[in-house]
């Protein structure tokens, strides 16, 4: 139990610690691995919680003389461990289906496309909002709106069109996918929202940094990402990935960095961010594998085998 404690405290500070890092100034792709194995380890505690009060509670004398009487096991004679064990992974594939289903339906582009194409291949749609966005799973394109045709001038349109390459070319799709099957598991715990919310922030930063590498002005990319939160929030394209990012309340802090250069760090200061995560993610293997051993003990001895000794779990099924 000692040895599962240790692991459970190493999980808290994998959860903890990227709240309290800088790391809007290190390179990018090091900061959304770091928010992306924290909203992780909160996937792991959310279901390891979960999972003890399924596998542990019913064999506290108290919850089993609850439970003795219920109809199922009087109908069924199935126990009510593995009754419920049954119920939440059934909700468990209901909840991630219906969460990818609803995914798959919002990559596909909500709005009418217009018979030309637009600069850089993109498809153009009708609409008066500032749009540009990533959209699709397996053949991306690009979505540029009449209303960012309007808006921006030549310069910004190309920065913003490297922009939503950048998330093409370095397949934030599956990033953002990942986060949000994190959200589905782990959103009851606290501080879920901001952590998802977060890794879409490194995400735009990324995006950002692959458009200055290809030679485009930040100072201009900064005007058109402006440009787009002042025309007003555009409409949920699923997990498409927008110029002004999932969550408008970041443009400021974006546009801020944009002007500054969209600082990446020291070279020193990332190999300790990329070290941080490979320790995040061995933390993050090990608790899982040991709380897995642990429950699955558990449940053998305990519910399968019937051979519990521990008094406390000692009672009349």
């Amino acid at each position: 139990m000692s040895s599962l404690g240790g692991w459970a405290a190493c999980l808290g500070a994998a959860i903890v610690i990227p709240h309290l890092l800088p790391l809007d100034r290190v390179r990018p792709v090091g900061a959304a691995a770091v928010w992306g194995l924290a909203l992780a380890a909160r996937a792991v505690v959310a279901v390891g919680v979960v999972l003890t009060a399924v596998i542990c509670l019913p064999d506290t004398p108290r919850f089993a003389r609850w439970v003795r009487e219920l109809p199922h096991q009087l109908i069924t004679g199935v126990g009510d461990t593995e009754l419920a064990l049954a119920g939440l992974v059934l909700l468990a594939f209901a909840a991630i289906g219906q969460r990818l289903r609803a995914c798959l339906r919002g990559a596909r582009t909500p709005l009418h496309p217009l018979p030309l194409t637009g600069p850089g291949g993109s498809i153009v749609v009708g609409d008066r909002e500032v749009l540009l966005a990533a959209v699709g799973w397996r053949h991306r394109a690009i979505v540029v709106s009449a209303g960012a045709l309007a808006a921006l001038d030549d310069e910004e349109l190309a920065a913003g069109l490297a922009h939503e390459q950048g998330h093409i070319s370095r397949a934030h799709h599956w990033w953002q996918a990942g986060a949000e099957l994190g959200r589905l598991l782990a959103g009851w715990l606290p501080g879920t929202a901001r952590a998802a919310d977060e890794l879409a922030f490194q995400l735009e930063r990324a995006a950002d940094v692959w458009a200055i590498e290809h030679e485009h002005d930040p100072v201009v990319l900064a005007g058109a990402v402006c440009k787009a939160a002042l025309a007003g929030p555009v409409r949920p394209l699923g997990p498409a990935q927008h110029l002004i990012g999932r969550s408008p309340a970041y443009a400021g802090r974006r546009v801020r960095l944009l002007l500054e250069g969209c600082p990446t760090g020291t070279r020193r200061g990332n190999v300790a961010v990329r070290a941080g995560a490979l320790l995040m993610s061995a933390l993050i293997l090990g608790a899982t594998f040991t709380g897995s051993a642990h429950l699955g003990d558990t449940l053998i001895r305990c519910h399968i085998a019937g051979s519990c000794t521990h008094p406390d779990r000692i009672a009349p099924r």
